[in-house]
Order: C-alpha cells, then sequence, then structure tokens
C-alpha cells in the first residue's frame, strides 16, 4: 500500500514536495501456524499451502508444513505428494481429498494433544512407509489404498465404512493385517 509522507518547512527552509513510497508487507509462516492446501502438489513445495496464525486469515505459506503446526489439512480436490520424507500431526484428509506417499519416502505420524493424530475422510496411497506413533482414524468414506510389495499397513481405527485395500504384492506379505478393520 502507498504511504505519503509530507515535510513542512519553516522559516529556514521550504516544504520539501511529499513523497509517495510503496510499501510492500510480506507476512512469513510460523512453524505452529494452521496449514491447508491450496493446491495440488508436493509436500514439500511451499506453493502447496497457505497458513493462517489465527484459522481464519490465510497467506501463502513461507514454509511447510510438519509435526510443530496446529492443525494440517488436506483438502477437497487437493493430492498431496510425499516425495520427501515429513512428519506430521494433527492431519485431517478431508472427503475428495488425498495423501500419496512415494516409494522409499517416510509419512511419520505424531503422537500430539489430540485423541488422533491423523483422520481420514478422503483418500491415503501408500507406496512407501507410514509409521506412526500418534492415533490414526479411517473415518465413513476413508480409504487406505497400500500400493508396494510387503511393508505394513496403517495401523488404525477403521469406520465400517472404510475401506482398506492392498495391491502391489509380489513375493512379501503385509504386516499389521490382523487388525479390526470396519
Amino acid at each position: 500500500f502507498p504511504v505519503t509522507i509530507p515535510q513542512t518547512g519553516n522559516g529556514n527552509y521550504n516544504a520539501a514536495t511529499p513523497v509517495e513510497q510503496l510499501l510492500t508487507v510480506t507476512q512469513a509462516t510460523n512453524a505452529s501456524d494452521y496449514f491447508r492446501t491450496k493446491a495440488t502438489g508436493n509436500w514439500n513445495n511451499t506453493a502447496t499451502w497457505e497458513s493462517s496464525s489465527d484459522n481464519e486469515n490465510w497467506i501463502s505459506a513461507t514454509d511447510t508444513p510438519t509435526s510443530s503446526a496446529k492443525t494440517i489439512t488436506i483438502l477437497n480436490g487437493h493430492t498431496v505428494t510425499v516425495t520427501a520424507s515429513v512428519t506430521a500431526d494433527q492431519l485431517t484428509v478431508n472427503a475428495g481429498g488425498k495423501i500419496i506417499v512415494n516409494a522409499s519416502q517416510t509419512l511419520t505420524i505424531a503422537n500430539g494433544v489430540d485423541s488422533f493424530d491423523m483422520i481420514v475422510f478422503g483418500n491415503v496411497e501408500n507406496s512407501g512407509t507410514i509409521a506412526s506413533t500418534g492415533a490414526v482414524k479411517f473415518e465413513n468414506g476413508g480409504y487406505y489404498k497400500h500400493t508396494r510389495n510387503g511393508g505394513s499397513c496403517i495401523v488404525a481405527t477403521w469406520d465400517s465404512n472404510s475401506t482398506c485395500e492392498i495391491s502391489g504384492i509380489t513375493s512379501t506379505t503385509v504386516s499389521n493385517l490382523s487388525q479390526s478393520f470396519g
């Protein structure tokens, strides 16, 4: 926004012509902000995210979310791909949203203060590893697709209308399949 600073004169000198300068203020993301997607993209790309200190006024993120964030939300219509290992907490995948964990990458769900540290109404596709020290829940319509040979199925609380699909098995079985599925 433009700022005009007038100068007044006195008996010793004349007033200068007012000068108008354009002042640009850039807000920065804090690690503890709320995060939500603003577009489909890679987790480690700031262009995928927007952030807010109050969960009401949003800016383009200048950092990417980690387990320090208050919340992390994948919105309807957005797909976020984990192309570099990351730790998250208070993660929600809305209906119509999706997370893809690439091969050789790990999405770690940290144990935070809420009852569930990752809640899925949308889709999670795992070709890598999802490790969790926190609680995970797949809600009505939540969909997990394990797309790799071997590895571990995510341990979660499964709604009766959620889905766990295992594919990509060629020689090694998937562990953690003895849990109760919806």
